[in-house]
């Protein structure tokens, strides 16, 4: 099972400390591999993390993970990096696949690399939910933000902690 824990109000490390306290009691030691991924210290879950102005979301899981929210937006130049075949209708539209994107390559490990940025979405930019490449991703519009979770994990769950 996977869980995304976001909040408005609160700061990246007041949620993180937060979520690992509610989760494990005594929270393990949050830590950064070379690539700059965080992982829990000597724990079976995963773990990723991400903001967007006054957004911060973090994500425990079973197994890989990658999570991204951002602010609704068009911005022409990470636009011609992102768009492999897709045709961008929308602001939104757009905001969904440069998540989509983003938590792929969060869930693998590599980040945005140009083999990720490739990764065509398209037929996938409307779903709520849908499977690609054996991952389950979930797109949720949380008011003018849009979060995206990547997993092997098939159940989600979204909880809002603090407003």
């Amino acid at each position: 099972m996977a869980t995304i824990f976001y909040s408005k109000t609160m700061s990246r490390d007041a949620l993180v400390d937060a979520v690992l306290r509610m989760e494990f009691g005594n929270p393990p030691v949050l830590c950064k591999d070379v690539k700059g991924k965080p992982y829990l210290k000597d724990c079976n879950k995963f773990i990723s993390i991400s903001h967007s102005d006054e957004y911060v979301v973090v994500a425990l899981a079973d197994s890989h993970i990658g999570v991204d929210i951002q602010r609704i937006c068009y911005r022409e130049k990470i636009l011609r990096l992102f768009v492999a075949n897709e045709l961008v209708e929308s602001m939104t539209l757009f905001t969904r696949l440069w998540t989509m994107k983003e938590s792929y390559g969060k869930c693998l490990g590599c980040g945005l690399t140009k083999e990720i940025l490739k990764t065509d979405f398209s037929k996938y930019m409307h779903d709520e939910l849908f499977i690609y490449d054996k991952k389950f991703f979930c797109v949720k519009e949380i008011d003018d933000f849009i979060c995206t979770s990547c997993t092997n994990d098939d159940t989600i769950q979204y909880v809002c902690i603090g407003g």
